[in-house]
């Protein structure tokens, strides 16, 4: 099993098993696969642990930086102009996939499919998320960065090269 990890990396291997195969599970994770997940298994805890996964040389995903947003996929942590931001599981994947394509416009199926898969989706699931991200972004530190609804086409993240400034942190513009 070592010898497949090994040529997979740096593919995220997560290893499923039943209760009798735990002992397994345990060799493949040490041997360096990302996860065991136990039966019966669930997206919403295999997501993540891909997503996660996805990996660099040394088993670490990299921080994505686009604007004021930093998200960091190993820590499933997301900062705002350095405020923590917590995002349920599907947010945090949604917004890691429109960072990964920060600027251009990317199709609600190609959304659909690259978060849901071939799950069966209400007609308004991806604009329910897109609106609670965007209201997360737009809370407290507000980020300079917005999802842009490209009619017909898609959605795209758009930042604001300017940085926001507070108009009364600048003594300048004071009258």
């Amino acid at each position: 099993m070592t010898e497949l990890i090994a040529k997979l990396h740096p593919a995220p291997v997560l290893v499923g098993a039943g209760p009798d195969g735990v002992a397994e599970a345990t060799a493949a994770v040490a041997a360096g696969a990302v996860a065991f997940v136990a039966r019966p298994y669930r997206a919403e805890e295999i997501l993540p642990l891909l997503t996660a996964g996805r990996a660099t040389g040394d088993g670490s995903a990299d921080p994505l930086v686009v604007g004021d947003i930093e998200l960091d996929p190993a820590g499933f942590h997301v900062y705002v102009r350095g405020r923590s931001l917590q995002l349920p599981v599907r947010e945090f994947m949604l917004l890691r996939y429109l960072m990964e394509r920060a600027g251009r416009v990317v199709s609600r199926e190609e959304l659909i499919l690259a978060l849901w898969g071939a799950e069966r989706l209400g007609s308004n699931t991806l604009t329910v998320h897109i609106r609670r991200i965007r209201s997360r972004l737009s809370e407290g530190a507000s980020s300079c960065c917005t999802i842009d609804a490209i009619r017909g086409m898609g959605y795209r993240l758009e930042c604001d090269p300017k940085p926001f400034q507070s108009q009364s942190a600048d003594p300048a513009s004071a009258v």
